[in-house]
């Protein structure tokens, strides 16, 4: 095992401003890191660049046919140890960043994937993945579900079945009290409100997206949108109860303490059946964390990746 410290570490972080959910994510994978390798350098490099290539470049007229243009870190900081979070372990992931990654993989750094999930659980995404791990050989894997951990679990010199990075976001981050009174938080993206709670000067409206934009979110009163995770880590970690149909909103409201419900059918929602909550009781009601459970489950994670990035 190395010696302890000056470990160059790149934590590639997803595209927040379609997803505000990711920056909990990666702000948690990163809290994580510092508890498990406290000396370490730890740079980030974003997601974004490619993505806005690759996706943009079939739908978005400025963009069409220049994917091969695009210029991004991910492969290009001097570092030892490359790490991926969230919904990495997917086809459109690997259409989009596997050649950064090979890249970095062929370069000798060493590949791990913290807190990682699937996209649609399906036997050929399993298969291309399963290749694509062969190919990368990562260092280690550590999943935020069970049905990730045992499809994947063999393909990595360390595994573990894991927790995902966003119940790390209380560590990363201390909330300030606000002047709200009592009030409750309602995070829709994908549908229609569908909650009839509270008055409408006590429900804080948020959404995780600034790519897509619906012109109702502004006509709804009390509505927030900001480049900054954490605004909605405030509100989050204040209130009563949060409503969403965005699962980090929920991860984020739990990681806190708070209360929250799921409105979205989703196989991603296994990750709060390691939490301690099933995806069926997450989606029925409104539910809260053991606080000990869920100390304890990031305490066996950090343990585990001391001596994974040391080694």
């Amino acid at each position: 095992m190395k010696e302890k410290g000056g470990r160059k570490i790149v934590v590639i972080t997803g595209c927040w401003i379609t997803n505000m959910g990711s920056a909990f994510l990666d702000l948690g994978s990163i809290e994580s890191i510092k508890q498990a390798c406290p000396e370490a350098e730890i740079f980030t490099a974003s997601s974004f660049p490619v993505w806005l290539f690759h996706s943009q470049s079939k739908n978005n007229v400025l963009l069409r046919g220049c994917f091969s243009n695009y210029f991004s870190l991910i492969s290009q900081l001097d570092s030892e140890i490359a790490i991926f979070s969230g919904m990495v372990l997917s086809e459109g992931f690997i259409e989009r960043y596997g050649t950064e990654i090979l890249n970095l993989s062929r370069r000798g750094v060493k590949i791990i994937i913290n807190g990682g999930g699937a996209g649609t659980y399906s036997e050929e995404e399993v298969k291309k993945y399963r290749e694509f791990l062969k190919e990368i050989k990562p260092h280690c894997f550590i999943s935020r579900d069970e049905e990730s951990f045992n499809y994947y679990k063999d393909l990595a010199k360390h595994s573990l079945n894991g927790i995902d990075c966003g119940f790390f976001v209380s560590d990363f981050f201390k909330p300030t009290p606000l002047l709200l009174g009592r009030f409750e938080v309602h995070t829709f993206d994908k549908i229609p409100d569908p909650v009839k709670s509270g008055k409408d000067n006590s429900v804080i409206r948020t959404h995780h997206s600034l790519w897509k934009l619906n012109r109702k979110f502004f006509k709804e009163a009390n509505t927030m949108m900001s480049d900054r995770p954490e605004d909605y880590l405030n509100l989050y970690a204040n209130a009563e109860v949060t409503h969403s149909d965005r699962v980090h909103a929920c991860v984020a409201a739990l990681a806190f303490g708070r209360k929250c419900r799921l409105y979205l059918d989703t196989p991603r929602a296994q990750l709060f059946e390691k939490a301690g909550i099933s995806v069926k009781e997450i989606g029925d009601n409104i539910v809260s964390l053991d606080q000990n459970k869920l100390t304890a489950a990031k305490k066996t994670q950090i343990n585990f990746l001391i001596p994974v990035l040391n080694e």
